[in-house]
């Protein structure tokens, strides 16, 4: 039976607990200010501009998304009003791009791995060999113990052909980075056949999506040695 992150009393009812964006530990409704009416609401209208957070995560998010989106915001709105013709609203266009920045804070804490075997049928002892496993690897390619997860989680449904991929949250973004750029040190060891991507928005899978579609075009009309790479932290089409 789960615990609310806030209170640490059990949280025994679906109809009186959320869940926390950040860290997907369970909230008692009235630990984050909400009734049972609010949550029902958000979850029928499945938005993604409100959010839920655990006090562990509310105040460095909020702080840190504040900061970011200032600029952004900002940026857009000179965009909107040298624009003569809009298929969208202004504000409309703005609470897109705070929604998926929020989405981006958020999942920049997790890194999703690919190729870790579900040995157990027992939900209960698959979760506690995904949490072992977790913290083995985030230690391999930390070098340290200062990048434990926080939590291991499942992502998808069960299938017989292959394994789900392992959604691994961690404590802090520069954890994540420290992860993805040394997977070199997976070389040679139990975890070689493993493949650690980050956690993409949905628009930035279709945006990965579009770019590898035009890679194929440009290179398909003669260009060459073109290829993928992140820019600050954005997918673009450059040379090797």
């Amino acid at each position: 039976m789960s615990t609310c992150a806030n209170c640490s009393q059990q949280c025994d009812s679906r109809n009186n607990c959320s869940q926390c964006d950040a860290c997907s530990r369970s909230l008692h409704f009235s630990c984050v200010g909400i009734t049972s009416e609010d949550h029902a609401r958000i979850t029928r209208n499945k938005s993604k501009c409100i959010k839920v957070y655990c006090n562990d995560y509310s105040a460095v998010d909020i702080r840190s998304l504040s900061l970011q989106l200032s600029k952004k915001i900002e940026t857009l709105e000179n965009k909107i009003s040298n624009q003569t013709s809009l298929t969208e609203t202004p504000q409309l266009v703005i609470e897109k791009v705070t929604a998926e920045a929020v989405e981006r804070i958020t999942r920049a804490k997790n890194i999703i791995v690919h190729g870790v075997a579900e040995l157990s049928r027992n939900p209960k002892e698959q979760q506690k060999q995904d949490e072992n496993m977790a913290k083995a690897l985030t230690i391999v390619l930390s070098g340290e113990e200062s990048c434990l997860p926080v939590r291991a989680i499942r992502l998808g449904k069960t299938t017989k052909n292959k394994p789900r991929p392992l959604k691994i949250i961690l404590s802090d973004p520069s954890c994540t980075k420290t992860c993805l750029r040394s997977q070199k040190r997976l070389i040679n060891n139990e975890f070689e056949n493993l493949k650690i991507t980050d956690d993409k928005t949905p628009q930035q899978l279709n945006n990965l999506k579009e770019l590898r579609a035009e890679l194929a075009r440009r290179t398909s009309e003669g260009e060459k040695n073109l290829t993928i790479k992140y820019i600050r932290g954005t997918a673009t089409i450059t040379k090797k």
